[in-house]
């Protein structure tokens, strides 16, 4: 199945449910090598959904994956677009509001684009990337270690890394170049204000929430024992994801399920 996004054709799989009790749901998944550890995982969560009644899509934002493309042409506001893309699709072949599961850096997307939502969308974010600040320092950090494994040392701290980056020279995260639009993109987001502008959205972790998260009288938190799927594995599992099981829950309570 494609999806026409904000900068292309990208490439989407639609696990279509026999009963379609429930409502759709679109899975909107990691960035860069998150997104690549994360596929298996997203794969046995729709399955899991579909045998719940749901239709479920899953895609993959423009320039990873099987979209088309190349990562540095993007920023935060094309996956937006794209998610957008993946949600009309699958209401035009529903004909219903879909529901919105998002991981990581894709849970901070879906908390970007329900801000631009005229319906009530309902959430489930699981782990969300709240500091973007943070997580553009920890991806940073990736560049370090390869420094450190190709040179035996740091020749370029973040600072400079970065900065180089707005000149025009991407920063390599495991073979995904980090550009200074994408950067700057991803530091604009008030990942706490977007989240506590939602209308109902469950918040599933494996730490603590924080109070100025928790503060939000629309978001129900709950916290789950595992090892993070969108890292690289300590061990092959075939299990859903701990993340499932409170998210089935609250959905049932809600009334996405029926």
């Amino acid at each position: 199945m494609r999806c026409e996004g904000a900068l292309g054709r990208q490439h989407a799989m639609w696990y279509r449910s026999a009963a379609a009790s429930g409502r759709p749901v679109v899975l909107v998944p990691p960035d860069g090598e998150e997104r690549d550890w994360a596929v298996r995982p997203l794969v046995t969560a729709a399955r899991v959904l579909a045998s719940h009644g749901c239709s479920v899509l899953r895609f993959d934002y423009y320039g990873q994956g099987e979209s088309d493309g190349d990562y540095e042409e993007t920023t935060i506001e094309t996956r937006v677009g794209d998610l957008l893309a993946a949600t009309r699709a699958l209401r035009e072949r529903t004909g219903r509001d879909p529901f919105i599961i998002g991981t990581r850096l894709g849970a901070t997307v879906a908390l970007v684009a329900a801000q631009q939502q005229t319906a009530s969308t309902k959430l489930a974010l699981w782990e969300p990337v709240l500091n973007t600040d943070q997580y553009l320092q920890q991806l940073l950090r990736v560049n370090l270690s390869t420094q450190m494994v190709t040179h035996g040392a740091v020749v370029k701290e973040r600072p400079q890394l970065l900065e180089e980056a707005r000149a025009g020279i991407p920063v390599s995260v495991n073979g995904y170049p980090i550009t200074g639009t994408f950067a700057d993109s991803l530091l604009a987001i008030d990942g706490i204000g977007c989240l506590k502008g939602v209308n109902s959205a469950l918040v599933v972790t494996t730490g603590p929430l924080g109070a100025d998260a928790k503060a939000s009288i629309n978001i129900t938190a709950a916290r789950v024992q595992g090892p993070p799927f969108w890292k690289e594995p300590k061990v092959h599992s075939t299990v859903p994801t701990p993340f499932l099981a409170p998210t089935l829950e609250w959905m049932q309570k809600v009334s996405v399920l029926c």
